[in-house]
């Protein structure tokens, strides 16, 4: 079993810490990919594969910027 070195006394004690850069690049992951679906599902013109790849693409710059562009430091 896990167990933690620090304690909790409510749900929300950890509210008001604001969100860090990794955070927000990992909330933006799904972004592109979601949009190039829905883009290529409401056009009609461009299959879903393509829609996907496209957006695969942009997430995969989005997480190669965080990992060696804007790298956390030790």
């Amino acid at each position: 079993m896990a167990t933690s070195n620090h304690s909790s006394d409510s749900a929300g004690e950890y509210a008001n810490q604001s969100l860090s850069r990794y955070d927000l690049l990992l909330a933006a992951v799904p972004v592109p990919l979601v949009t190039g679906v829905v883009t290529a599902a409401t056009l009609g013109t461009l299959p879903v594969t393509n829609g996907l790849g496209a957006g695969a693409l942009v997430s995969m710059l989005i997480v190669l910027y965080g990992m060696f562009f804007a790298a956390p430091n030790a």
